[in-house]
Parts: structure tokens; sequence; C-alpha cells
């Protein structure tokens, strides 16, 4: 699977899926988030999401995979 650039149009709509599917503590660490950096591995598996607040780093949450590449892990810092 390659990598696909993003739908800058439904920018809005990522950022509220992904709001949206985090615990609700972890939600009202990142409600004022006006910003989500993306990093990815090597291999172009996504590697951490980090939330900010203009430079101020909220929390940032990093992925874990086997060898296979299946998730085995999320931790958040």
């Amino acid at each position: 699977m390659g990598y696909e650039e993003p739908h800058w149009a439904r920018y809005a709509d990522a950022y509220r899926a992904i709001f949206e599917k985090l615990p609700l503590d972890l939600r009202s660490r990142i409600g004022d988030c006006d910003k989500i950096e993306f990093s990815y591995d090597a291999d172009g598996d996504l590697s951490s999401l980090t939330f900010k607040r203009g430079a101020i780093t909220l929390i940032t949450l990093t992925f874990t995979y086997d060898t296979n590449k299946n998730p085995t892990a999320l931790s958040r810092s």
C-alpha cells in the first residue's frame, strides 16, 4: 500500500474522526489542539501522532508493530 496525499478539503473531517476515536481522558488533554503532526518509520508505517497547540506538544501517541506489520501497542507521552 503506497502513500496517498490527504484530501486537504476534508482536513476538518479527518481531525474530527481522529479526535472522536480517542478516549475521553485524552480528549480533554488535546481539546485546544490546533495541529496534528504525523511521523512515519522507514517502511512508511505511521509511527506517531503528535497533538500540538502552537509550538507546545500536548500529547504524543506512538505506535508499535510486529514483524507482520500488525499494530501491537499504542503508548502515549
